[in-house]
């Protein structure tokens, strides 16, 4: 039980310097992406690469701590759970850290989606010009002018399905 006292206060402060650390290059690469500076967004490519690393270890201490404490007698599904049941001095604190770090959770989540809105709609607008580009200025033919020879009529999956 000592163990898992002393395991959580140190898991959480190291989750809360990797996720303070992942925010920030978060917003070096919103910055990146506003600017649409192609050179900073290969250089935070690898240190993203790095963070995401750094998160997947520490999502493996948080699964080793959860399991101690189900080795413990304590079997529980988070690690508000574990601070709830393990109760202790620093109980409130730990409460407030794990608060801290989902607002930070939810902060990251949001930042990540407004990247891959952005990342997106950049690769529409790529696409739309590479067909303009292809298309000489006039838009692309879809249909024709006149109807088909064969005269009007299914496909051959419709014809199929009867």
């Amino acid at each position: 039980m000592t163990d898992l006292r002393r395991l959580i206060p140190r898991f959480l402060a190291d989750l809360e310097a990797a996720q303070s650390s992942l925010q920030a290059l978060l917003a070096e690469k919103r910055r990146a992406l506003t600017a649409a500076d192609a050179a900073e967004l290969e250089r935070i490519g690898p240190l993203e690469a790095e963070r995401v690393r750094e998160l997947q270890v520490l999502l493996a201490r948080r699964r080793r701590i959860l399991e101690q404490a189900a080795a413990a007698g304590l079997s529980v599904e988070s690690l508000a759970e574990l601070v709830d049941r393990l109760g202790g001095g620093e109980r409130a604190a730990l409460q407030q850290q794990i608060e801290r770090l989902r607002a930070g959770s939810e902060a990251v989540r949001r930042e990540t989606w407004i990247h891959w809105t952005v990342a997106h709609s950049i690769s529409s607008h790529y696409s739309e010009l590479l067909e303009l580009i292809a298309n000489c200025g006039r838009e692309a033919p879809t249909y024709e002018e006149r109807p088909a020879a064969s005269g009007p009529g299914g496909g051959a999956i419709l014809d199929a399905s009867v």
